[in-house]
């Protein structure tokens, strides 16, 4: 008889822990906590000479579990909604702390965070999320390997003793070819809630991230005899990983089998879980809700290995044992991230000839990027780099800096490439790897602008020689369209204005600027106007530091522009034709 799909699937809920065990009690006892606080609370102070009670605040340092007075000072914001706070002397100067503030222990130096106690009040410190593995056991088939994840918060109650609270938060049950995933929280608009039970999920989302660390006092390997995950070598996975994905690991290995096996017993699982660490960091995404960070639901694919291969060193694209030795010997002495194995394997992947010596050269990169996207030698272009850092260091050489030459060089020589590649060697090596790269890069960056200027100045020429009808002289004062890119500049410049920005917008026949001048200093700069090219409207005049026109202006300005609107006409010997001149002359005549 068939069963159904519910009666397959096999509901690990009845099976999860529901209380920490012992033993991870006294791993939160022995643990080295980071995070002190110095607790506080007010209360009745007798001098013990005069027998006269005053205020003073009782604290407990828990870094070193000191017990002291301080002053106590009144009128402090409390977070629970009491008023007060406390006075410390520091380099001789007093200093009013109040809940929430850091500061350093008197008794001990230590920094730590005040916290204020109140009356059946606590406080929670740290939270810190173990990993322990329980053995589930199934009738007739291997017993299931459990990873579950605790949620251990440090609590200081009203007296200042420290007692810890434990709560099982993910569980990832190992089948034989499945993960199945068991949560005890959810989220909402409210946050984070606990669950009545657990609760086995139907999508399998990596949520086991931040683990501190893996509590198992008869050892990884020895939890795992006789379960499903006996032979993923998740003991060594852990101690040379040094990771926070064991879930990913044994997925990988349900997947891969032996090979991803053989990539531990090989000595490579350093490089292994850093690769695991990146993919994961690639693919994570916040969870509205619970502020958690949550991964990929595919798990590990691992796609810069070459899976086809059948020896550890052609999984990882190596040329061999030795540089398989070679590479786990550099991983164990420099400890390459995921990111540089990553970009090196793609390398490798498409046909690059790199050696180690390239790998090691990308984890030094701040921009490594910027390297792997040609065909250079990373190894080379850190060595260089190296040298100029070494001979002028005020110039900062980088790659972004190293990149960006080669393509303004590129794009000046027209070589369409060469300049950016390796396999071919250059003409000039000097182009390739100048002397000093910042001089080179600078100029490289003013041909590049001088050649744009030219561009952009035969537009701005062009929209000029269509602007000139609109110049004109009158009472002393003349007006004439921008001509290039330096003049804009140099307007703005002189004026201490942006008009020196506008030069693409003018090329462009976006916008019309004018040099107002006088007419007997027809070379230094005075007003800048701005013209709407469609309304034939005026946008802005400024001077100086953006001052605005003079009366005199003012008038020039409207009497320009309703010559403008009149169509800019001119008489047979090429004079203005100013329509409230002509008016006011015909005035004249009539009279």
């Amino acid at each position: 008889m068939k069963t159904s799909s519910e009666e397959r699937v096999r509901n690990y809920e009845r099976d999860m822990p529901r209380s920490a065990p012992g033993w991870l009690r006294e791993w939160a006892e022995a643990r080295e906590w980071p995070e002190n606080a110095l607790l506080f609370k007010c209360d009745w102070l007798r001098d013990p000479m005069t027998g006269i009670r005053s205020k003073a605040a009782r604290c407990r340092c828990t870094a070193c579990g000191e017990d002291f007075w301080l002053d106590w000072v009144s009128g402090g914001q409390c977070r629970y909604g009491g008023a007060g706070g406390i006075r410390l002397w520091e380099e001789g100067k007093p200093r009013e702390i109040t809940d929430w503030n850091s500061c350093r222990c008197p008794e001990c130096g230590e920094e730590v965070k005040a916290r204020h106690l109140r009356s059946g009040a606590e406080y929670a410190g740290e939270t810190a999320y173990p990993m322990t593995l329980h053995r589930i056991p199934v009738e007739g088939e291997k017993d299931r390997l459990a990873l579950v994840c605790w949620q251990a918060v440090k609590y200081f109650d009203g007296t200042g003793a420290r007692h810890f609270r434990f709560h099982p938060y993910e569980a990832m049950v190992a089948e034989e070819t499945k993960l199945k995933r068991v949560t005890f929280h959810g989220g909402g608009f409210g946050g984070v809630y606990w669950l009545e039970g657990p609760h086995q999920c139907r999508s399998l989302q990596d949520m086991m991230q931040d683990i501190t660390e893996i509590v198992c006092p008869e050892g990884i390997g020895k939890a795992a005899e006789g379960t499903t995950c006996e032979n993923a070598k998740l003991e060594i996975y852990l101690e040379a990983g040094r990771v926070n994905f064991p879930a990913a690991w044994v997925r990988l290995w349900q997947k891969r089998g032996g090979k991803a096996e053989s990539l531990l017993t090989c000595g490579a699982g350093g490089i292994v879980g850093n690769l695991i660490g990146q993919e994961k960091l690639n693919t994570r995404a916040t969870n509205y809700y619970t502020a958690r960070t949550v991964y990929n639901s595919a798990f590990p694919q691992l796609k810069a290995l070459d899976w086809k291969g059948r020896r550890p060193w052609e999984i990882l694209r190596m040329r061999g044992k030795d540089e398989l030795r070679e590479a786990i010997a550099l991983q164990g002495r420099a400890n390459l991230g995921g990111k540089t194995w990553q970009a090196w394997l793609e390398g490798r992947k498409a046909g690059k000839p790199w050696t180690l010596a390239d790998a090691e050269a990308l984890e030094g990169m701040e921009h490594p990027e910027r390297i792997t996207a040609t065909e250079i030698s990373p190894a080379k272009a850190a060595r260089y780099l190296a040298g100029q850092r070494r001979r002028w260091p005020e110039d900062k050489a980088d790659e972004v800096m190293l990149t960006d030459y080669w393509t303004m060089a590129r794009e000046a020589a027209g070589t369409g490439g060469r300049i950016a590649t390796s396999a071919s060697p250059p003409r000039n090596d000097g182009e390739m790897w100048p002397e000093r790269l910042r001089r080179e890069h600078d100029r490289a960056v003013g041909r590049l602008k001088k050649a744009e200027n030219a561009e952009r100045d035969r537009k701005i020429a062009a929209v000029a020689e269509t602007l000139e009808k609109y110049s004109l002289t009158l009472d002393g004062i003349t007006i004439r369209p921008a001509r290039s890119t330096g003049e804009l500049e140099a307007e703005g410049k002189i004026l201490n204005h942006c008009v020196g920005s506008y030069a693409e917008r003018v090329a462009a026949g976006e916008t019309f600027i004018f040099f107002i001048r006088r007419e007997e200093k027809p070379d230094i700069s005075w007003y800048t106007l701005n013209l709407d090219k469609d309304r034939r409207r005026v946008i802005q005049n400024r001077g100086r530091r953006n001052c605005d026109r003079t009366p005199e202006i003012e008038a020039f300005e409207q009497t320009w522009l309703a010559w403008v609107r009149a169509g800019a006409r001119r008489d047979k010997a090429g004079a203005p034709v100013i329509p409230e001149r002509n008016a006011e002359k015909t005035k004249e005549d009539a009279a």
